[in-house]
């Protein structure tokens, strides 16, 4: 498996990981109104965003390193 392909496969898998476990925060916030759920449920949007942002740097990267 390349770097490329690890990459694409472990950011979709954490990725996903994180949406789950902030839809389990928001359930949990929304049952018991506890500010630390709403807390950590922005924590793990921001992290599912960032992710987004580092693959699309990351491809960005290996296409340059491919092209040399």
């Amino acid at each position: 498996m390349s770097l490329k392909s690890f990459h694409i496969l472990f950011i979709t898998i954490v990725s996903l990981a994180t949406i789950f476990v902030g839809y389990l925060f928001y359930s949990e916030w929304a049952a018991y109104n506890e500010t630390k759920y709403l807390i950590f449920t922005l924590m793990s949007l921001l992290f599912c965003i960032g992710l987004i942002f580092y693959s699309k740097w990351f491809l960005k990267e290996i296409s340059n390193i491919n092209a040399n």
